[in-house]
């Protein structure tokens, strides 16, 4: 088996690796307690947990890290909810507030409404008693005129009866 070949034990796993990257446990020489030529089978063993523990370490570590990231995630996200949810609060106070000012404008609106009518009704009242008015006064400077003109006919007729001296 000296060509290369990877070399199989009668018992447990192994394969001899040529760049010496991967762990065989020689169970043969574990059994019966002789050393093996890397330095022991105790040596191996500890070597074989030393590696186990390694890897179950990386693997919590990873385990707690995905976690931790995961956990910071699902805060971050709990966060932004939570503001959300009073932003939305904070709308409905606000379309709230906005309802009311509606009902008290649709109230001055309909006031104002009405006191346009009234106006309105009230100018043309005024008018027609404008027009009544310039008319009695129109008659009656008719009537003025007339009176000045029969005032003016008697002075003027007296002066031109009376003796000239």
């Amino acid at each position: 088996m000296g060509d290369g070949s990877p070399r199989l034990h009668s018992k447990g796993k192994g394969r001899t690796p040529q760049n010496g990257d991967i762990l065989a446990l020689n169970l043969d020489s574990a059994e019966e307690g002789t050393a093996s030529e890397n330095g022991g089978a105790f040596q191996q063993m500890q070597l074989v947990e030393q590696q186990v523990r390694q890897s179950l370490m990386f693997c919590f570590c990873t385990s707690c890290s995905f976690r931790h990231t995961q956990d910071s995630y699902i805060q971050s996200r709990s966060t932004a909810i939570e503001s959300i949810e009073s932003t939305i609060a904070e709308l409905g106070q606000i379309f709230t507030q906005l309802a009311t000012m509606v009902a008290e404008q649709r109230e001055t609106v309909q006031r104002i409404d009405a006191d346009t009518i009234d106006i309105a009704s009230n100018v043309s009242g005024a008018q027609r008693e404008l027009l009544k008015y310039y008319a009695s006064i129109s008659s009656n400077r008719w009537l003025m005129l007339k009176v000045f003109g029969v005032l003016i006919v008697f002075v003027s007729d007296p002066l031109s009866t009376m003796p000239h001296t």
